[in-house]
C-alpha cells in the first residue's frame, strides 16, 4: 500500500476542518424582517471596535444577527450573490460587505451609491480587510 505524502494528509485535515467549521456557522439562518437583531450598529462602529480589540468585537458581532446602517460605498455582483459595501461615506475607510441572495437583486437594483441604508444579516467576524455579513436583507 502506497503512503500519502505528509502535505496531502495536512491538506485533507485542513479541508475537513474548514468544511466542519463552515457548516457550524450561523450563515444558514434565514434572516427576515421579523428576525430580531442581536445588535444595532453603524458600519463605522464595527471597524472601530475591531481595531480596538478583535476578541471583544468578535464576541459582539460574530455569528450574530446585526442591523447595520451606513452609506453605500459600492454595489456589485459576486458570483450568485449581490454585494453592497457600507461605510461612513469616506471611500478610504474599511467597510461592511453585505451579501444578498439572488432573490433580493431587484431591491438592490434600486439602490444608489452614496445613499444611507440599513441592512440586517449575520456577522462573520474577523476584520481582515472588511467585515462580512451573510444572508442580508434591506431594512430600509
Amino acid at each position: 500500500m502506497e503512503r500519502k505524502p505528509l502535505y496531502m494528509k495536512r491538506f485533507t485535515l485542513a479541508l475537513f476542518l474548514f468544511t466542519t467549521l463552515h457548516s457550524c456557522s450561523n450563515t444558514e439562518i434565514e434572516v427576515t424582517k421579523d428576525t430580531p437583531a442581536d445588535t444595532e450598529v453603524r458600519a463605522a462602529q464595527i471597524f472601530k471596535d475591531y481595531t480596538e480589540n478583535e476578541v471583544a468585537a468578535n464576541q459582539k458581532y460574530k455569528n450574530k444577527v446585526l442591523s447595520v446602517s451606513g452609506i453605500i460605498a459600492s454595489i456589485s455582483n459576486y458570483g450568485s450573490q449581490t454585494k453592497v459595501v457600507l461605510n461612513d461615506g469616506n471611500p478610504e475607510n474599511v467597510g461592511v460587505i453585505c451579501y444578498f441572495k439572488k432573490e433580493h437583486e431587484s431591491d438592490i437594483a434600486q439602490l444608489k451609491k452614496g445613499s444611507q441604508i440599513k441592512v440586517k444579516g449575520i456577522g462573520q467576524g474577523d476584520l481582515s480587510i472588511d467585515f462580512d455579513m451573510e444572508n442580508c436583507i434591506l431594512e430600509q
